[in-house]
């Protein structure tokens, strides 16, 4: 029976049944508070006030981060720790001070409401990133105070520790490790970078930064190379160190933390030899870098090459900075100069001395001879078709074109290859040679866009005098700088340098300590056996007898 002005039990059944349903669909796709505040959705901490507040209708009120922050609301003040960053002999408790609420965190992430809160004094019984902030009702937050303890750390290097959001690092949308490959300044991330020095030997220095990923090779690979950008003014110049220093008047610093190939030694071996001679590149400094207390392994940190960096290592100036023969943007500057020398390189023959004398005044042919040479040496085969970069000065009395080196990681014999290869060849080629191609083997090719990098040398061999300029300067060299005995000491001098944090960085990637070694032992037999050979490889690129280096040889530079 119907019901006068009502609707049927049966009916109410129904649409009690049909509501009930509806809430289950909209409860299981609306994630509860808990869920954002750990997850955060998806999203990045960049993003998140702004995620909280589309969600207000759905979480509870009392938002941590409003989007906007109210003029005329004051923040809580900033809490205090007993016990600052920095390196400890062993197991300490840290005490934590404010008025108001404290909420903690040692995963890396932003402390909010939801987080484990302050009691009592924290034990810091192993290396530890520790955040915390304040909350006060009526206030927004604190900013948030990070610290960095290593305790009992069996190295002797200095420590980077890099401390940021988990989900900048592993979320599969927005994490930067899990999106390797994604590059440009929107996948930068919010990072707290501090500087642990070697105890006794300086400051903590700590400081916010917008880090991301850096390189090539290294994106695919487990251990990661990172570049952070930093505002120069946050760091106390009566307290840094000349890596992090900025020079008067540069606003932002960037530096990158290379992870050095598998075994950390080949670029570092190619950059120390190559500045004994004078040539250009970035220093590196070797770190044991944290990521949210964590160890991740040896790192070398350079500073990214930059007009920036050219100021500060050269000369005052203006610069064009071109990299990989100006297939890429400018770093620095604009490639019209670039674009200029391109079409007179190919366009001129350095046989007829009117030519080759403008080329001196357009190259700096003793920065470039040496250049091309050690990487001839070290048997490089990444180059010269990629990792080259060169510079001048746009608004200086010697505008001439310089190179500078970056990046020699598959040199001195990698995977095996190098020992025997024909660099020279590789490096004059006109033509493709698929038999000196790296992994020629595995079924790798050479390519046209590759052999293009080869003309300018190509273009300054057809000089005699060149040839013979560039013979003598090898000789020298090979007696010199890249005989056997200089080179090995200075390998073992980076192996020395890399054992107190070498453990560590075989543990962290599971790399054998054999492994290690043998690499070692293919890098000193190279430097031992490669300079008999470059001989052989320059005399047949040139035509010259094979007593061409017997015979004294005054430095041509």
């Amino acid at each position: 029976m119907r019901q006068q002005g009502g609707m049927t039990p049966s009916a109410k059944l129904m649409a009690a049944a049909a509501l009930l349903v509806m809430l289950v669909a909209v409860f299981a796709i609306v994630p509860t508070r808990a869920a954002i505040l750990s997850q955060l959705w998806g999203l990045n901490q960049v993003y998140f006030a702004e995620f909280q507040r589309k969600l207000a209708a759905r979480t509870a009120p009392d938002l941590d981060e409003p989007l906007f922050k109210a003029a005329s609301v004051a923040e809580a003040p900033v809490p205090t720790a007993k016990y600052g960053g920095g390196r400890y002999d062993g197991p300490i408790s840290v005490s934590l001070d404010s008025k108001d609420a404290i909420t903690y965190t040692l995963d890396g992430s932003i402390p909010t409401r939801q987080s484990a809160v302050y009691r009592d004094p924290l034990p810091i019984n192993t290396t530890t990133a520790l955040r915390f902030r304040a909350f006060r009702d009526g206030l927004h937050p604190s900013p948030v105070v990070t610290h960095t303890y290593v305790i009992a750390l069996d190295t002797k290097l200095p420590v980077v520790s890099v401390v940021m959001d988990p989900v900048d690092l592993w979320n599969r949308y927005t994490g930067i490790y899990d999106n390797p490959e994604e590059k440009g300044s929107e996948w930068q991330r919010a990072a707290h970078i501090e500087h642990l020095p070697v105890q006794g030997s300086g400051d903590v220095i700590q400081f916010p930064a917008e880090i991301r990923i850096h390189g090539q090779t290294s994106r695919s690979r487990p251990k990661k190379s990172f570049r952070f950008t930093y505002e120069s003014k946050l760091i106390e110049p009566q307290s840094a160190t000349s890596l992090w220093h900025p020079r008067p008047g540069e606003p932002t610093r960037t530096v990158v933390l290379r992870t050095g190939g598998a075994y950390r030694l080949r670029n570092e071996l190619f950059q120390t030899l190559f500045a004994e001679v004078g040539g250009i590149g970035s220093p590196a400094t070797l770190y044991l870098m944290l990521l949210n207390g964590e160890v991740w392994g040896l790192y070398n940190i350079h500073e990214y090459i930059d007009e920036s960096f050219l100021v500060r290592h050269v000369a005052p100036g203006q610069y064009d900075l071109i990299p990989d023969g100006g297939d890429g943007a400018a770093v620095a500057g604009d490639k019209k100069a670039w674009k200029e020398f391109e079409t007179f390189y190919k366009t001129h023959d350095a046989s007829r001395e009117g030519d080759f004398r403008r080329f001196g005044e357009l190259i700096d042919l003793d920065n470039f001879t040496d250049y091309w040479l050690f990487n001839v040496y070290a048997a490089n085969f990444d180059w010269p078709h990629h990792n080259t970069l060169a510079f001048r000065d746009r608004t200086g009395a010697d505008r001439r074109w310089r190179w500078i080196s970056w990046d020699v990681d598959a040199a001195f014999d990698f995977d095996r290859q190098g020992l025997r290869h024909d660099t020279a060849a590789w490096a004059l080629r006109n033509e493709l040679r698929h038999d000196l191609r790296f992994n020629h083997h595995k079924g790798l090719q050479d390519q046209e866009e590759f052999v293009a990098g080869t003309l300018l040398m190509r273009q300054l061999v057809k000089n005699a005098a060149f040839r013979e300029r560039l013979a003598s300067r090898m000789c020298h060299l090979l007696e010199t700088t890249l005989r056997p005995s200089h080179a090995e000491g200075v390998l073992n001098n980076l192996v020395r340098e890399t054992g107190s944090g070498l453990p560590l960085d075989l543990t962290r990637w599971s790399i054998a300590p054999k492994a290690y070694w043998d690499e070692v032992g293919a890098i000193r037999r190279f430097v031992r056996e490669r300079p008999d050979l470059v001989r052989s490889y320059l005399g047949r690129a040139f035509g010259l007898p094979p007593q061409h280096c017997s015979r004294p040889h005054a430095d041509p530079k």
